[in-house]
């Protein structure tokens, strides 16, 4: 006596509507069709590295998407029914609780309208200026919330597996770069806050150069009779180094970690 066996093969995934009523006409024997549901980015390419992207069994792999995967995910459920001897579901003996399935909804303090604007500009220039990669960060002052968070190349999520590593790096995020002058008012506020200075103590320029052992630290222009604000509004080097030195290392230290430099930004992305 002879048993037959079939191994069940899934030939291809997630398909198009197409390439289904294509196979779905050949009528092939032994070949059939199961509908699955796919995760669908609207905005294209809008504030991709921030979203992240789901794989094919709709599990969150990068951004927001791994980042609350669970929450939006949401639940399973077990049903109890009974079937028959070729494991057909003949009648459910309980109703779906359909509730438990719902994920959460999450919304993020990004501006769509920001967002674009923001990666229109960046793209722009980098284009112009050949540059291999840009970002924008732009925050509401009084909040700290993100209304925009732009990386240039641009990802789309829909098509995630077409770009590289490189492209889908939310650099905004995970890219370390030197603050250079942005950094100037938190020296000048420490100084301040612990009456070092007032905003016309007189400083020296010393000829708007600084050697430091082997370092030299350079203006790019003269400042006339600079004091302490000057050294802010002109964005004097040479000054903001002696109002550091002022405050000392490790009382500097101190006040940029009271300032929250170094703690975690709770952003809600990975990095």
């Amino acid at each position: 006596q002879t048993q037959d066996v079939f191994t069940v093969v899934r030939a291809a995934r997630k398909i198009n509507p197409q390439t289904a009523q294509q196979v779905r006409m050949l009528r092939l024997s032994g070949v059939g069709l199961k509908r699955e549901s796919k995760r669908y980015y609207p905005g294209q390419d809008l504030a991709g590295q921030i979203l992240g992207f789901a794989g094919l069994d709709n599990d969150g792999l990068d951004g927001v998407e791994a980042a609350f995967d669970e929450e939006l995910r949401g639940g399973t459920i077990q049903l109890h029914g009974l079937r028959d001897a070729h494991g057909n579901i003949l009648l459910d003996l309980e109703s779906p609780r359909l509730n438990e399935l719902v994920g959460q909804s999450l919304v993020l303090t990004i501006d769509e309208r920001i967002q674009k604007i923001a990666e229109t500009a960046i793209e722009r220039v980098s284009l112009e200026f050949k540059a291999k990669s840009a970002i924008a960060v732009v925050m509401d002052p009084y909040t700290g919330e993100l209304l925009a968070l732009a990386n240039y190349p641009r990802l789309n999520p829909n098509r995630f597996a077409d770009s590289t590593p490189d492209e889908r790096k939310n650099r905004a995020v995970l890219d370390v770069f030197e603050p250079g002058s942005v950094f100037k008012p938190f020296v000048y506020a420490l100084a301040l806050d612990r009456k070092l200075v007032s905003p016309h103590t007189p400083i020296s320029q010393d000829g708007g150069k600084l050697k430091i052992g082997q370092h030299i630290i350079s203006d790019t222009h003269t400042i006339r009779d600079m004091d302490a604000e000057k050294v802010i509004i002109e964005s004097s080097n040479v000054g903001a180094y002696k109002i550091a030195k002022k405050i000392g290392r490790e009382d500097f230290y101190q006040g940029l970690r009271d300032f929250g430099f170094g703690e975690r930004t709770g952003l809600g992305v990975a990095g």
